[in-house]
């Protein structure tokens, strides 16, 4: 959010755009980076022979930039509409706990807003973060704040 304070401000005055800003949040910038699936059987996609057992790998992050999924892509608009994000899954390999991640995080968001809604970063790099050092679960080391 510190790195679009427009919409800060107006998720300030409307809390009810908290589902809209997750899933934009998640779609940008989700915390799981990609899968790792294995082919039960020989399979081409896009002219590429998957064998039986090889491991393919599902990109999630990249997914939510895909332009030839979402207008603007780099763009954090939390008006958008048309194809949701993949952060959690979908379908058979939908995440069975993401409606309780979903209400967690508004929880949470909802409760930092309102005690400190003066919120700002503080000795903190918003165009250089400090990401994991793992490359499946993506987060940022450390975020000091002033309130």
């Amino acid at each position: 959010m510190f790195k679009h304070p427009k919409v800060f401000d107006e998720l300030k005055k409307d809390l009810s755009l908290i589902p809209k800003v997750l899933d934009e949040a998640m779609r940008l910038e989700g915390s799981i980076q990609y899968i790792t699936r294995h082919a039960a059987q020989d399979i081409t996609i896009h002219n590429q022979l998957i064998r039986e057992g090889d491991s393919v790998y599902f990109f999630l992050g990249s997914a939510g930039r895909d332009e030839r999924v979402f207008e603007n892509p780099e763009k954090f608009d939390i008006n958008r509409t048309g194809k949701q994000h993949i952060g959690f899954g979908g379908g058979y390999h939908a995440c069975i706990a993401a409606a309780f991640a979903r209400v967690e995080i508004a929880e949470i968001l909802k409760e930092v807003i309102q005690r400190f809604s003066h919120i700002t970063p503080f000795l903190y790099n918003l165009e250089r973060p400090e990401w994991t050092p793992n490359p499946a679960f993506h987060g940022i080391v450390t975020m000091p704040i002033k309130y």
